[in-house]
């Protein structure tokens, strides 16, 4: 109510507006478009006429109702919906999957049920838009990735390519990528308990550390590191993007000191920061 009052966006939200931004643009290019197909599907409307603006507007949540992520009880599959805590934690995060497999799904459907030449153009187009995307949004990931990758990570944009890619297929089926995921390495873990295993691990770290101190042993984990642990957990469980932040600021002083200035200040505050 605060913030309605008084016109102002809080400290949390401030650091999701970007994605808002890319929304709002997102809806705009959506909105003008069906203004577009209107018109050249119904000439007989009048432009600005409210006939016609019902008309833009019924496309328009047609179109929003079956490409865009909308969380609501009606937009959920079945699994979604499921009350079992099992199915909740498999099923976490994946609205944006299943608005996409749904979208192959029906244009199969309805190419099966009349394989008439428009149904297969539709269902040409609906998979050629998907792989376009699935193709830039996981090249712009694995940018990200060559960007952050540490000195011992030695694959290469085309590897981390394909394997985002990988990762994206499987992503649409729960369980699925839950298993393809152990075959990457990694271990599939409940997200409500990441928060406090961090926590745990930063106590953990800092009791090791007042123990090497109090026997005058040599520190396995310097405090600065345990220091950083503490903030990104503590921030971890509010809900602050304070790890993304950390990773992007490495990668940044990781890549200067390697591109430009390997034995300057910027080197020397990057070790100190993320050397061990």
């Amino acid at each position: 109510m605060k913030d309605i009052i008084l016109d102002s966006v809080p400290l949390l939200d401030k650091q999701y507006q970007g994605m808002q931004i890319a929304d709002d643009i997102t809806w705009t290019k959506i909105w003008n478009a069906v203004k577009l197909e209107i018109e050249n599907n119904e000439p007989g409307l009048k432009v600005g006429s409210a006939e016609y603006f019902d008309a833009v507007n019924y496309r328009f949540n047609e179109i929003i109702d079956k490409t865009q992520v909308v969380d609501t009880v009606m937009h959920r599959s079945d699994s979604m919906r499921q009350s079992d805590s099992s199915w909740k934690i498999l099923t976490a995060f994946m609205s944006e999957p299943t608005k996409s497999y749904n979208l192959l799904l029906n244009a199969v459907e309805k190419y099966n049920a009349n394989k008439s030449v428009e149904n297969k153009k539709a269902l040409t187009r609906t998979f050629s838009a998907w792989t376009a995307t699935m193709l830039v949004n996981t090249l712009v990931i694995s940018i990200f990735d060559m960007w952050r990758k540490k000195e011992d990570d030695e694959e290469t944009l085309k590897d981390k390519w394909i394997d985002n890619i990988l990762n994206d297929v499987t992503g649409y089926v729960p369980i699925v990528r839950d298993i393809y995921s152990l075959f990457e390495g990694y271990s599939v873990k409940r997200m409500e308990y990441n928060g406090i295993e961090r926590i745990v691990r930063a106590i953990n770290r800092s009791k090791k550390y007042i123990e090497e101190m109090a026997e005058d042993e040599k520190h396995s984990y310097p405090l600065r590191l345990i220091t950083k642990d503490w903030i990104e957990s503590v921030a971890y469980v509010f809900g602050v993007g304070a790890i993304n932040v950390s990773k992007d600021l490495e990668a940044l002083l990781r890549n200067y000191t390697r591109w430009i200035d390997d034995e300057g200040a910027i080197n020397e505050i990057y070790e100190f920061m993320f050397k061990k």
